[in-house]
């Protein structure tokens, strides 16, 4: 998706609201403009020729330079296909305030990450690298007496714009939901169960299922909600995932209003469909938008996934309309091509088609949104009418 196409209409107002969401390209990003040139940047993927991360490449385009325009990074978790490239952005943007789940600022899972980090051929090597590098700026911060990184846990405030510096007159705030102290601990119990000892033999770093600590996060500007959803699921536990945070809400409603606009949960799986979530943080019918998934023959949504999403909302979209491409058979060499049919040989592609989501609210009164779809990007209801679903 060149970004010829996505920035003809130049950056926001700074009175202007705007969410884009971008992925699949492996990952997914999401830049929020808070207003008055105030931009955060949640996760981190690669832009379409894979050169350098989106948001860079983005802001770039807009004629806004990192640096300057980048006020907070949030890193929700450490899977790869939310960071690939975030080092590069807490570089680009150095007076921005990182943050990441509180859980994983331990020292039990600095401990762990080091351990796991020394082999650099296991799997948990590569996962864990991009991360490393962002917890070592954080140590870096710290030894140096900086003030601009924090831990991200529920009801835990973030980012804070007064309203004289809004540019719209309306005071911002972004706030997280997660991790709550249910997932750390169980998190925690997990790590310690994994620990490598001595002469043992390296593991993979176990993907936390459900996501224990990623950091869903919510955003209020005036009477505004926006909802981002992160890769948390929903669990059987009152004290973790979903569960917790409802409950939460229940003691203390989060918000003046609920979410206008949902940034779908862990690409719409059926594990992160909540149906309190929908009814009691949700406007009816909100706006939604999700990236799709692909490792292997495994994908994200499913039929079933995208059937819960389209139940609650008539407004769903989607960052691609399929979470792979194929390489087109003509352009492989007759040789090539003699080999795999002979062999019985099928190849799967795993390049997704890259497409974002811009959404915009140049009037916080009106509460309207104006939507874009640039590249792959297409309504849920188009990716449910793909083969992939046939």
């Amino acid at each position: 998706m060149p970004f010829s196409e996505i920035h003809t209409i130049g950056p926001p107002q700074p009175t202007e609201i705007e969410v884009c969401v971008f992925g699949p390209s492996f990952g997914e990003c999401i830049i929020v403009h808070l207003g008055n040139g105030h931009w955060v940047v949640f996760d981190s993927c690669m832009n379409h020729d894979g050169s350098e991360p989106v948001a860079l490449s983005y802001l770039n385009a807009l004629g806004l330079a990192p640096a300057s325009a980048i006020k907070a990074i949030v890193a929700t978790h450490w899977h790869n296909d939310h960071c690939k490239g975030l080092a590069r952005i807490v570089g680009a943007a150095p007076a921005a305030y990182v943050w990441i789940s509180s859980a994983l600022t331990t020292p039990e899972f600095f401990r762990f990450a080091k351990r796991m980090g020394k082999n650099k051929t296991t799997v948990a090597g590569t996962k864990l690298s991009e991360f490393e590098s962002v917890i070592d700026e954080i140590a870096a911060r710290n030894k140096a007496g900086l003030l601009t990184f924090g831990y991200a846990s529920s009801r835990m405030p973030m980012v804070k714009i007064d309203a004289k510096l809004s540019g719209h007159g309306w005071p911002c705030e972004v706030t997280g939901l997660s991790p709550s102290p249910g997932d750390t601990l169980n998190f925690l119990t997990r790590i310690a169960a994994q620990m490598p000892r001595v002469r043992q033999t390296k593991h993979s770093v176990p993907s936390p299922s459900p996501n224990d600590v990623s950091v869903a996060t919510l955003v209020t500007i005036g009477p505004l909600s926006i909802l981002l959803g992160a890769d948390l699921e929903k669990t059987g536990s009152q004290t973790t995932g979903w569960n917790a945070v409802i409950a939460a809400h229940h003691q203390i409603p989060f918000g003046p209003n609920n979410a206008s606009l949902y940034k779908i949960a862990h690409h719409g799986s059926e594990n992160a469909h909540s149906l309190e979530l929908w009814q009691e943080l949700l406007e009816p019918n909100p706006f939604a938008v999700l990236t799709p998934w692909r490792n292997g023959s495994g994908r994200l949504p499913t039929g079933a996934g995208i059937t819960n999403i389209m139940t609650e909302t008539k407004r769903a979209l989607a960052t691609a309309s399929e979470a792979r491409t194929r390489r087109p058979l003509k352009e492989r060499p007759p040789g090539v091509l003699r080999f795999l049919r002979e062999n019985n040989i099928r190849i799967r592609s795993l390049t997704a088609p890259f497409g974002c989501v811009r959404f915009r609210m140049p009037n916080l009164q009106s509460g309207t949104w104006n939507v874009e779809l640039f590249g792959s990007a297409c309504t849920l209801a188009e990716l449910a009418r793909t083969k992939e679903f046939h």
